[in-house]
């Protein structure tokens, strides 16, 4: 890491494109003046950091919803399965019990 020391109204280049000024000092703030082309994008890091951090949470959302509907549809088929037995079950004992009732 570089590590520079500005006064107010000083700059420093970046490449060619970018220059960084100290417009003013308040305190502990500092504010700063970027010169730097269109398509060179600049964010503050923590803004940065932050939509990371909330994209990371979405995909993990996303992931958790896919693996809860997959798990939910297992236990909605099993359940309609069992419901299923249950009721061929009960038919064949039903069936049963009309032909001992016939004898």
């Amino acid at each position: 890491m570089l590590v520079l020391t500005r006064k107010l109204n000083e700059a420093l280049k970046i490449g060619d494109d970018v220059t960084v000024t100290v417009l003013s000092i308040d305190g502990d703030r500092i504010r700063l003046g970027i010169e730097a082309p269109e398509e060179i994008r600049i964010v503050r890091k923590e803004l940065l950091e932050e939509i990371e951090q909330a994209n990371q949470l979405a995909t993990q959302s996303i992931y958790f919803l896919k693996e809860w509907r997959r798990t939910e549809k297992k236990y909605v088929e099993n359940s309609f399965r069992q419901l299923k037995d249950i009721a061929e079950g009960r038919e064949a004992q039903e069936i049963k019990a009309q032909e001992d009732e016939k004898l």
